[in-house]
């Protein structure tokens, strides 16, 4: 039996519901079952969405398997984390367990990815700006005569969290410098459309011609920025899950620019799937 907590927002949901499939995978004969424990991080999002936004099919939770959950993450955090001990009922990233009964951490890893692994996006009836957007984003694919570059740039919850170390450091403005300087040397006639949950620094910090600030998709349609990004013939994305996807969920070959490592946890937590461009802040 095993229990698959689910935390955080839709970025890490996904990454969650891929290290469920690798599991199901290498454990076939196994049970499992997932968690969601709504007093935890997801109070901070939009809950537990992923089934919601996405074509999935979730695990199934009983109350004797949040129970069982709930169980086992509070021993491991009253008694083995103060003490810095491997819980054997739970499997976290400082101590990875695939045996174990409870998988309770976030799994931002790319080897549980196959390279050309996309989840398949649940879409409700879009706004006019988004089906004006794609339209727009459709014409410059075909025509090829300017390329339509996502950047991604994330402060919001960086900033505010109870560690904001974890994030500092690694998507700079060195670093996108860099990447764009690296985009405009390699790809004709760029366009920069820039998602981020702060406008104001990004009119303010990013001096490019024909810049275009994608700031609509507020609360419960933030997801629909994820599914915008998914049809870029380029992206820059921020050491975030949620770009991450918005890249990988993208059918079109983009040319992604990534930072090297998703936070400055001392886990190994590389970003870059194959054929990705790393560039350091």
């Amino acid at each position: 039996m095993k229990i698959i907590e689910f935390k955080g927002g839709l970025g890490n949901q996904l990454f969650e519901y891929a290290h469920y499939l690798y599991l199901k995978d290498k454990y076939p004969s196994e049970k499992k079952w997932y968690a969601f424990f709504p007093w935890r991080e997801l109070w901070q999002h939009n809950g537990l969405e992923i089934h919601r936004r996405f074509n999935v099919n979730l695990p199934k939770e009983t109350r004797l398997s949040r129970w069982i959950g709930w169980t086992l993450f509070t021993i491991n955090r009253k008694i083995c984390t103060p003490y810095n001990l491997r819980c054997p009922f739970t499997s976290t990233e400082q101590f990875p367990n695939e045996e174990a009964m409870l998988q309770e951490g976030y799994w931002e890893h790319v080897k549980y990815i196959p390279s050309d692994f996309r989840f398949e996006y649940n879409v409700p009836e879009l706004n006019e700006k988004n089906k004006i957007l794609l339209e727009e984003l459709a014409t410059l694919r075909n025509s090829k005569a300017i390329t339509p570059v996502a950047v991604h740039v994330r402060r919001g919850d960086y900033l505010t969290c109870d560690h904001p170390e974890y994030f500092a450091g690694i998507c700079t403005e060195e670093y996108y410098n860099k990447a764009i300087s690296y985009i405009l040397e390699t790809l004709p006639n760029p366009r920069f459309y820039f998602f981020s949950d702060d406008s104001d620094y990004v009119m303010k910090h990013f001096e490019l011609p024909e810049k275009v600030v994608v700031d609509w998709n507020k609360g419960a349609d933030s997801f629909l920025d994820m599914y915008l990004m998914s049809h870029f013939s380029a992206l820059i994305i921020a050491n975030s899950t949620f770009s991450f996807w918005g890249a990988q969920n993208n059918p079109f070959n983009p040319l992604v620019v990534c930072p090297p490592r998703f936070n400055n946890l001392p886990y190994d937590t590389p970003m870059a799937m194959p054929g990705w461009k790393v560039v350091s802040g």
